[in-house]
């Protein structure tokens, strides 16, 4: 049996992860993500302790602040800031680590799917960061999961479909404002990244994977689909700072789907449905 150790159970992917196990009936312990590294410390200390009960024990590693902005104005700290947390964790405990990382750390510059076997390097502050932390789980015998665009109900609203939804949803609307329309991006829902996840701590598998749709749409296309699913017609997209630039990113899952047996379920269009819906209710 697993013990399943989730480091940022309160965010957006954590809830979800913690309302799957507990419909499975599987076993898991909140680790302390914030406060002093002593108290995370104490935290994981009683989880290692607990963990003595199973026949594996793994940590699935959420709690990171992805706000690019927030990484570039931190600098050379928001790095050896996440390093220093991380290599909290793995230098005081014999869990696997499953590192949440992004799909960011290829940047967007090609129009291929990117195999979590290329060779990268960081090109920002942010992408260092992933990158370095990925290298220590790797280092420790754990896995990566660098994430596509995950949406879904909880979700921040600093990204591109809240700002979308948010539009929509608004009364005697005439036209949807979008920054850019061209980059192409893949969306995948929570609910399918939660199970992944799960599926990586449950199994012994250790590596890169991608945790995507497999599917990938621009943003204007997804502002489209948004308006027809919606039911809104004649509504004017405007864009407001439009690029001749190309930015892409798109993810080969065929490692994932391989070691893992998992892929997206939730159809775009139906997660993009329940957004819309909730997003209707709560702004009522």
């Amino acid at each position: 049996m697993t013990l399943y150790g989730i480091y940022g159970v309160s965010g957006f992917i954590g809830q979800y992860i913690e309302k799957y196990l507990k419909r499975k009936g599987l076993h898991y312990f909140s680790i302390r993500n914030r406060g002093t590294l002593d108290e995370i410390s104490s935290s994981l200390n009683s989880f290692n302790d607990m963990s003595k009960k199973y026949f594996k024990a793994s940590i699935i590693y959420l709690s990171e602040n992805n706000d690019l902005s927030f990484a570039e104005d931190m600098g050379e700290n928001y790095i050896s800031d996440n390093l220093t947390r991380l290599k909290a964790i793995t230098d005081n405990t014999s869990a696997r680590i499953i590192y949440a990382s992004s799909a960011g750390v290829y940047g967007d510059q090609s129009s291929y799917q990117h195999k979590p076997s290329e060779n990268i390097k960081g090109f920002n502050i942010y992408s260092k960061s992933k990158l370095e932390c990925e290298s220590t789980v790797i280092s420790n015998g754990g896995v990566v999961a660098r994430l596509a665009n995950v949406y879904g109900i909880g979700m921040s609203s600093k990204n591109v479909i809240s700002d979308i939804l948010n539009q929509v949803v608004c009364s005697n609307i005439k036209s949807i404002q979008i920054k850019d329309g061209g980059p192409i991006r893949d969306f995948v829902h929570v609910k399918d990244v939660a199970t992944c996840l799960v599926y990586m701590a449950k199994s012994n598998q250790t590596g890169i994977f991608n945790v995507a749709s497999g599917e990938s749409i621009s943003i204007k296309q997804l502002t489209e689909k948004i308006l027809e699913i919606a039911q809104l017609s004649n509504i004017k997209i405007i864009e407001t700072d439009k690029s001749s630039a190309h930015s892409s990113i798109l993810l080969d899952t065929s490692l994932t789907k391989k070691n893992y047996n998992w892929e997206s379920k939730i159809y775009f269009s139906e997660g993009l449905k329940n957004l819309i819906q909730y997003t209707s209710e709560i702004l009522r």
